[in-house]
């Protein structure tokens, strides 16, 4: 029994190390935005463009938009966005640069919405797309809480996020395409 102890304890041991060096691997593949060359991921000049983010939310970002057929611009990073989450004590992942706001696509805003019914149509579709095709690439809708990638949409879950698609992606790893 003692040998079987042991042998639990390294595991348990081996599986914090690396929990504790996932947030450094994550950080470590952080890109500042203004350095990026993506054809579907622009950035907007509000002090966003010098935030950085994780490079595999911004590859899956890429990816689903140009699945989508639009092109995304990212209106707030780090930058702008409160530290916790709205009606919250959670830290928002925006500020360990794993979660951004987009609130324009195809250079088209929300047009002041608060709900399902009101602002842009025409921006409330295109998200719908774009959402469709994180969703199909393993991003859970509408729960970030334990998932650690996430799209919130069309919902008030965490703010108000008929206006803006929130993606988030902690996991530091990209998916290929959408299915």
């Amino acid at each position: 029994m003692s040998i079987q102890k042991k042998l639990i304890e390294d595991i348990l041991s081996s599986y914090d190390v690396i929990n504790e060096n996932r947030k450094f691997l994550i950080e470590s593949s952080l890109v500042k935005l203004n350095s990026t060359g993506y054809s579907n991921v622009k950035y907007d000049n509000g002090g966003t463009q010098n935030d950085e983010v994780n490079k595999a939310l911004l590859d899956d970002l890429n990816t689903a938009a140009k699945a989508a057929g639009i092109t995304a611009t990212i209106t707030t990073a780090r930058t702008g966005h409160a530290k916790n989450v709205a009606g919250s004590k959670n830290v928002s992942r925006h500020m360990n640069g794993t979660g951004v706001d987009i609130a324009i696509l195809n250079g088209i805003g929300a047009g002041g919405a608060t709900g399902p019914n009101n602002g842009n149509a025409q921006f409330r579709e295109l998200g719908n797309k774009l959402k469709n095709a994180l969703v199909s690439m393993g991003y859970s809708l509408n729960i970030e809480s334990g998932n650690e990638k996430a799209v919130l949409w069309q919902t008030n879950t965490g703010g108000n996020h008929f206006n803006h698609l929130h993606v988030s992606n902690t996991s530091g790893a990209s998916q290929q395409s959408p299915t």
